[in-house]
């Protein structure tokens, strides 16, 4: 059974959208009492985490969704969460995030994008690693990552966690505080940091022997837990689709060090683009594969339809529908909750009153800055009216 929850969308829209979640959903029921203790202003963190393509990657709907966070909860503290090393890999940066880095490095993402074919993926689920070369002349191997939100003091971190090969003598701290301890993670994938006190800054330094085969797959920053806090976790590849990320190793490891408590699927539309095309059987199962590792989290999982085409793109969106119809489908099957974005951003441009479209870039498929504003605006709506709805059904 599902419970259907009715909730408004921004632009003045007069038609309504339903945000569907078990009525017996645990994993929600958990959701909806951490977000109370928020509300309440109590000592609890509440952890997001997004999963998809270039919409994620390009971090406008994780940032649109951070301020909608802060806005909800204006005393709660904010940490970027994932920090993984777009740039040094040669593809996209999140918005409000920026790596610098020296030396010369080889790459690697889920999508298939790598250097040396000779290598695997890093034993934990970040989608990307990139690996200092070491047999050219000797490099500095150097990395900075600094957020905003929506200045650097707002996400500043005292704990993170470094997913890498590299041993004790084969990397150094090289951020702006001062390191206070540093412990290796039980399966050897990583290190546990603790800063001496918050930075915004986070700077490390890798000092491979030469030959040596090292990895470094990002971070995860947590945001100092005195009082309530929000993390949104963006985890996007440009091009991703579910075979993509359902062959990966590691999401247990990951999802352990995240613990998230929401997670967001908006993963379909790169398997939709190729329209007629569409190996469904072969996609049901890579979807259902991932899902399966996702649900381990104990996180309340939102499967989420992908975003509509541009209206000379509608010949690809025979797939999209048939991905829709399999998405609600499994959501009712699995205890799971289901959102119809599409529907709810095509209903949004209908009650637009601009004659010429601000939401769409002009390829028909990735949007403005402002259309991404306008999606994480409607996302939050959908997900905040069904918290304000079941904080009714429980009473004062």
């Amino acid at each position: 059974m599902l419970m259907v929850l009715w909730i408004r969308i921004p632009a003045n829209a007069q038609s309504l959208i339903e945000w569907s979640i078990p009525d017996k959903g645990i994993a929600f029921e958990q959701l909806f009492k951490r977000m109370e203790s928020i509300d309440n202003r109590e000592d609890e963190t509440l952890v997001i985490l997004y999963i998809g393509g270039s919409h994620v990657q390009a971090g406008w709907i994780g940032h649109g969704l951070r301020q909608e966070l802060a806005a909800w909860a204006p005393n709660t503290q904010h940490s970027r969460g994932l920090m993984l090393p777009y740039r040094i890999a040669n593809t996209n940066t999140p918005t409000h995030f920026r790596t610098e880095f020296t030396g010369a490095w080889n790459k690697q993402t889920c999508i298939g994008k790598t250097d040396d074919q000779t290598r695997h993926n890093a034993p934990v689920a970040t989608g990307i690693s990139v690996h200092p070369k070491t047999n050219s002349n000797p490099d500095k191997h150097w990395i900075q990552h600094v957020s905003y939100f929506p200045d650097s003091s707002r996400v500043r971190t005292s704990h993170l966690t470094l997913w890498t090969n590299a041993q004790f003598n084969e990397w150094k701290w090289a951020g702006n505080t001062p390191l206070k301890t540093s412990n290796p993670l039980p399966n050897g994938n990583g290190w546990q940091i603790e800063l001496s006190e918050p930075a915004d800054t986070i700077a490390i330094e890798f000092i491979p022997e030469r030959g040596r085969d090292i990895w470094y797959a990002g971070m995860n920053t947590s945001a100092p837990v005195h009082g309530p806090t929000c993390i949104v976790h963006e985890w996007g590849h440009n091009g991703l689709r579910a075979s993509h990320a359902s062959k990966l190793e590691g999401w247990e490891d990951l999802l352990k060090t995240l613990q998230p408590d929401l997670i967001f699927m908006g993963l379909g539309l790169n398997d939709a683009i190729v329209g007629n095309g569409l190996n469904m059987e072969q996609f049901q199962s890579h979807y259902a594969q991932l899902i399966n590792a996702l649900q381990q989290s104990g996180a309340a999982i939102v499967l989420m339809t992908n975003t509509p085409l541009a209206d000379d793109l509608k010949a690809m969106a025979g797939a999209s529908q048939t991905i829709k119809a399999f998405f609600q489908d499994y959501a009712y099957q699995h205890n799971l909750g289901f959102w119809d974005f599409g529907k709810a951003i095509e209903l949004a441009l209908e009650n637009g009153t601009t004659e010429v479209n601000p939401w769409y870039k002009p390829d028909g498929i990735h949007f403005t800055k402002f259309g991404y504003t306008q999606m994480s605006q409607i996302l939050f709506a959908a997900w905040h009216d069904s918290y304000t709805s079941w904080s009714k059904s429980i009473g004062p």
